[in-house]
């Protein structure tokens, strides 16, 4: 059985620090680097380039579609029905949508979802779940911390199932 190494973009700890400090963060782009390879910055700069405002430490689901596509990459949107366990996805790669409750209420806010939503990437290697998530890196999605990661006030709310274009998806 081959051993997994998930890459952690080179500045994966500085970006998502500097845009913390601004009560944003940058999941979405980290999980586009980590699945290319890349610097968190190059994916930011593609975003830019796009024709999007400026990064604005958040990542709208539509945008992440746009970056995605310019990177070649075909995709599913699934909903997950406020799933409290990570989903297997139909293909090998999936950016999963966490959406989180709000600390006063006992309802799910909607209203400024993205200062409640956070992006992971899932990616399979020899049937094994790996997940990254920028604040916590690479995990096993049967490991402890999997379990923990969503107890209490998180769910999986949707799911992007990646694949490049070379590659064939079926819907």
């Amino acid at each position: 059985m081959m051993d997994f190494t998930g890459f952690v973009p080179l500045d994966n700890d500085l970006q998502r620090e500097e845009y913390a400090n601004t009560d944003g963060g940058t999941c979405g782009p980290s999980c586009i680097a980590a699945n290319e390879g890349i610097k968190v910055q190059d994916v930011i700069n593609r975003w830019r380039g796009l024709g999007f405002e400026a990064f604005r430490g958040f990542s709208p689901i539509a945008e992440i579609k746009e970056t995605l596509t310019s990177f070649g990459y075909h995709f599913i949107y699934v909903r997950a029905h406020k799933a409290k366990t990570f989903p297997r996805p139909r293909t090998d790669t999936a950016i999963l949508r966490i959406q989180w409750l709000d600390e006063d209420s006992k309802e799910y806010y909607w209203r400024a979802a993205g200062s409640h939503t956070h992006y992971v990437l899932m990616k399979r290697c020899e049937g094994r779940w790996w997940i990254f998530c920028n604040a916590e890196h690479w995990f096993l999605s049967d490991s402890i911390k999997a379990k923990n990661y969503l107890k209490g006030r998180g769910f999986v709310s949707s799911y992007l199932e990646l694949s490049k274009q070379t590659e064939n998806l079926q819907s």
